[in-house]
């Protein structure tokens, strides 16, 4: 008994060896003969997959060096290439038309997604979906760069999780997180953020890309996006605007704490987005504010209903957008976005309402305001400085807004024609924006007073206006 035992053993030993030999041989010769690369890509002008070197010695785990994976659609292109990568494969799906990847580890990872501009070549047929490729656990330590267009950001990065696709069929991404201590985000190799701590999850509910053409991942993408670094220009706040004609970001720097919550492509109100040490400039109604100070986002906005933007400028100046000279310049300076609900990625979300509240402010010199008097004829401001306060409410989802401004100045002079006119003035205006189509106003609530004035006639013989001495005399109220 005990011999037939020990034979029985020694035939299972010898068979396990033989069959162990020949899946070398067999899968290492079906590896680097190219035959593997020829069933993986039959159609290499649409995916591509190739590998400097591989192979095989425990059954369903490889080896593979200089992998590389290029996938050519209609309209877009996207590569993936490995430096080294180990994935354990379950033998027994493969008979089932499944690639199942149990788990693989991977270092020196860059992944590139762009347009393409060469025409595929026609379909002969309708295909079916290929084989489904499922990778149940991927472990990634050392991603060097993910370029989507011209948006680079370079690692190193860890990424870890799974995949569940099919060419021409379904995609899934159960769960995936990426993280890195210092990235470097550049557009066009210009650098716009650096030293980027990221700690993000991210999943893919399971649909049919080819169903849904057009409409990218963002219907099906539920995330937590974490991020903490130095932003080297705001302009990116420009896709959180894409519902207001009235506010535009020009760029700007500074620091960014960020905890952006996403749910099937809708930023949700609890995220949180906070920039500090922040000097930006904001384009709004044909004037550029430029500053430093803070900005706050979602749910650290919430200062008052619908609020998702909030900036504050400890120091500020503002002119005209097509002209840099300041006209007003103070502290203080706030300015609040609203909108209706939750914010979405796509730019369908509805208008924005702009709310402005300018505490007492500098204007170093009135004579920049000769601008606005161009239609006037030959009434000019000669000489003046001052202070505004103003609160500003730019409403887009009522279609109208209001503004209440109080402009005070001293030795203020103005000449029209032969005349010129010196005075104290404060003006207090009261004005409606009656349609944000034409930019109608209503300015009948206006009221303007001029004290210690007086009005002379160049050549005369009068005193001097600028003096006062006849003004006070010649002029009350």
């Amino acid at each position: 008994m005990k011999k037939h035992a020990k034979g029985l053993w020694r035939r299972v030993v010898i068979g396990v060896a033989v069959v162990w030999v020949l899946y070398g041989f067999a899968a290492n010769v079906f590896i680097k003969s190219g035959l593997l690369e020829k069933v993986a890509s039959p159609r290499p002008e649409r995916t591509r997959i190739s590998w400097e070197n591989a192979w095989t010695v425990v059954p369903g785990v490889v080896h593979v060096r200089g992998f590389a994976l290029r996938s050519h659609s209609k309209g877009s292109e996207w590569t993936l290439t490995v430096d080294r990568a180990r994935p354990t494969i379950n033998l027994l799906a493969l008979p089932f038309n499944t690639l199942q990847i149990v788990r693989v580890s991977a270092s020196g990872v860059d992944f590139q997604i762009g347009p393409s501009d060469p025409e595929l070549p026609p379909k002969k047929k309708k295909t079916k979906p290929g084989m489904r490729i499922r990778i149940v656990s991927a472990s990634v330590e050392d991603v060097r760069a993910v370029t989507i267009g011209d948006l680079v950001l370079t690692g190193p990065l860890k990424v870890r999780g799974g995949l569940d696709t099919q060419a021409r069929g379904p995609l899934q991404v159960p769960r995936a997180s990426v993280e890195s201590t210092a990235s470097t985000l550049k557009l066009d190799d210009e650098i716009l953020a650096t030293n980027l701590a990221i700690d993000s999850r991210l999943s893919i509910d399971r649909h049919v890309p080819g169903d849904h053409k057009g409409e990218g991942i963002r219907p099906f993408l539920v995330a937590r996006l974490g991020a903490k670094g130095d932003v080297a220009d705001l302009g990116f706040l420009n896709s959180l605007l894409k519902g207001t004609k009235t506010v535009e970001f020009g760029g700007g720097s500074g620091s960014l704490d960020a905890d952006i919550r996403l749910t099937r492509g809708v930023i949700e109100p609890e995220s949180i987005l906070v920039t500090e040490k922040a000097t930006y400039s904001v384009d709004y109604l044909g004037y550029q504010v430029q500053g430093s100070g803070s900005i706050r986002g979602f749910s650290a906005a919430n200062s008052v209903p619908d609020e998702f933007l909030f900036f504050e400028f400890d120091d500020f100046s503002l002119a005209y957008a097509d002209d840099h000279v300041p006209y007003v310049a103070g502290t203080g300076l706030q300015l609040s976005l609203r909108g209706d609900g939750s914010l979405s990625l796509d730019g369908e979300q509805g208008p924005l309402d702009l709310v402005v509240d300018l505490p007492k402010s500098e204007i170093p010199d009135l004579t920049v305001y000769n601008r606005n008097l161009k239609s006037s004829g030959a009434l000019q401001i000669e000489s003046g400085s001052g202070h505004i306060t103003a609160h500003v409410e730019v409403l887009e989802r009522s279609g109208g807004g209001q503004s209440q401004v109080v402009l005070e100045a001293q030795g203020v002079v103005i000449s029209f024609k032969d005349k010129r006119v010196v005075g104290d003035l404060t003006a207090t205006g009261k004005i409606k924006l009656v349609a944000l189509d034409g930019w109608v106003f209503d300015p009948s609530g206006t009221k303007v007073e001029l004290k210690n004035a007086g009005a002379f006639i160049e050549g005369d013989g009068g005193a001097d206006p600028k003096s006062g001495d006849d003004a006070g005399g010649k002029a009350g109220d």
